[in-house]
């Protein structure tokens, strides 16, 4: 999988040249948590102590990368029995193309993709009720199109302490289920520990106009179409 991975980071770098308050608000979080001592021995960060720490920001924002980039676009999937989606029927043997990548731009704060909800089957408007619908409510379902790690962060007002809530949005990046990715710990292992390594030894500069675009050619992955970088070491 190193080669999904490697798309992944490809595009994660891409939102931190286009969201430079974001790019310092992560390294500024990273620095606190690694380098609190003051050790001037300490240059980065081992794989184990990146692996342990507890950063609610940093975890937002790898899954804020990997949400955004859609690098597993979609998936096919052959229903079993005959049922119906939405009210459309899908007959036994049929073949479904599912989108994994969810990025659209949402209208007002409050509004949701237009589904009737009458449409849905009954398990699927349970898991609805039991996820909380966090797509009609909080930051979680806003601005879809927009690169916001704290999308994924719950903040605990008594104790005010924050934490990361992998459910915060619906996710199939990894598929899911029997078919689920069996790579997808080590794939998130892997992201995690690059992108604290690039983050705390680059800045990630802005780029001539000509090379911003966030354009994409879809192969067997979301490939971008200007993967360029422009950087500073730290």
């Amino acid at each position: 999988g190193h080669d999904s991975t490697a798309n992944t980071l490809c595009w994660f770098v891409r939102y931190m040249e286009a969201h430079p308050s974001i790019q310092t608000e992560l390294r500024a979080a990273l620095k606190t948590a690694f380098f609190a001592s003051e050790d001037p021995s300490v240059v980065l960060p081992s794989a184990a102590q990146i692996l342990q720490a507890d950063m609610p920001y940093l975890d937002g924002a790898c899954e804020e990368g990997v949400r955004l980039a859609g690098t597993a676009k979609a998936n096919l999937r052959q229903a079993l029995v005959d049922t119906h989606i939405l009210g459309c029927p899908v007959p036994k043997g049929a073949e479904i193309f599912m989108n994994y990548h969810i990025n659209r731009s949402l209208p007002p704060a409050t509004a949701v993709p237009v589904v009737d909800e009458a449409k849905r089957s009954k398990t699927s408007r349970a898991a609805g009720e039991k996820r909380g619908d966090a797509l009609s409510r909080g930051v979680a379902g806003r601005d879809l199109g927009s690169f916001q790690p704290r999308r994924w962060i719950v903040v605990d007002e008594m104790a005010g302490k924050e934490s990361f809530n992998a459910y915060s949005l619906p996710s199939l990046a990894f598929g899911g289920g029997y078919r689920g990715c069996f790579g997808r710990k080590l794939a998130m292992m892997e992201f995690k520990i690059v992108v604290v390594l690039l983050m705390l030894s680059f800045e990630f500069l802005s780029l001539p106009e000509e090379f911003k675009s966030m354009a994409a050619t879809e192969k067997i992955f979301r490939e971008p179409d200007f993967p360029y970088v422009k950087l500073r070491g730290l």
